[in-house]
């Protein structure tokens, strides 16, 4: 159970990364 958790966690946690990047990129296009 703590490890299907852990794991799920794990994918919300790169998803988040995912958005994050894509955010800094389009920030990066505004400015550039």
């Amino acid at each position: 159970m703590n490890e299907y958790k852990f794991e799920e966690t794990q994918e919300t946690f790169k998803d988040k990364m995912q958005d994050i990047k894509s955010l800094l990129s389009n920030i990066e296009k505004k400015y550039n």
